[in-house]
Formats: C-alpha cells, sequence, structure tokens
C-alpha cells in the first residue's frame, strides 16, 4: 500500500532508543495538535521497542472494542489485539518495527510506515518486510479505533 499524502518524514532516534529506530519527526498535512503530533511519537516508539514484555501496555493504547487487521488476521478486542502481538513473538525469531514513519491524514487518521524485520530460524536471513498501518483515533477516547 503506498500514500501519496502527505509527505512522510522521520528523524533520527538518539542512540539510547531501541535498535536506534527511527522515530517520529516533523508531520505534514492538516493542522494537527501539539498533543496528537506527541501521541504519534510515543505509539512510534512504543511499536520499535515492543517486546512479549510491553505487549499489554501496546495494546493499551486500543479502544477494548478495537478492529486489528493484518494479511494473516482479523480481530476484534484489546485481549486478541495482544494475543495477536504477542503470538509473532511466539512464531518468528527477532521481530521488530524499525524505519517507522507517520504522517497524520486528518486529525483522527494516522498512517505510519515501517518494516518489519524477522527471521524464521537462528540460521535463517532476516527478512524485511514493508507496510503501512492506518490508525484511526476515536475523538472521545483518543484511543485506536
Amino acid at each position: 500500500m503506498t500514500i501519496a499524502t502527505p509527505t512522510l518524514a522521520a528523524a533520527t532516534a538518539p542512540s539510547n532508543a531501541p535498535n536506534n529506530v527511527p522515530m517520529v519527526g516533523p508531520m505534514a498535512g492538516p493542522a494537527i495538535s501539539p498533543e496528537r503530533r506527541l501521541w504519534a511519537q510515543d505509539f512510534c516508539t512504543r511499536a520499535a521497542s515492543l517486546s512479549p514484555a510491553t505487549v499489554e501496555a501496546f495494546a493499551a493504547q486500543y479502544h477494548p472494542q478495537a478492529t486489528f487487521s493484518d494479511p494473516f488476521q482479523t480481530v476484534v478486542g484489546r485481549p486478541a489485539i495482544a494475543q495477536a502481538y504477542q503470538s509473532m513473538f511466539g512464531a518468528l525469531r527477532e521481530p521488530r518495527f524499525s524505519d517507522l514513519q507517520a504522517a497524520w491524514t486528518d486529525p483522527e487518521t494516522l498512517a505510519i510506515r515501517w518494516v518489519f524485520r524477522f527471521s524464521v530460524s537462528a540460521r535463517g536471513p532476516e527478512t524485511a518486510l514493508p507496510g503501512t498501518s492506518w490508525l484511526r483515533l476515536d475523538p472521545a477516547s483518543g484511543l485506536i479505533c
């Protein structure tokens, strides 16, 4: 999936950032509040440092009845979303999101480009799959819905 507008931009993360993954930098597009910009930066930082120990806190960013879809599954509800993320740690070796870039398309919709990196075995090559997530925030709660 490609994003035509707005332009996505990333800034270099501090050297102590997990895996030295880029964090969200200036975002073009509609007028976005400073709080929303910080939310996007926080989401990208959490995604870049996702681990089995942080899955529950990461899933807390989702509305209790949110829908999560990827090419392998569609699940509804925060517990199912947490399980979807948790399952990648059981099935893959060193799964992680890197090269994150984000842009707001409107005040409630955030597009995030990323590269999902993993290997299937200790001796296997690393696979790098680029992708885009479209996050829609509930205006009332500020959670992903």
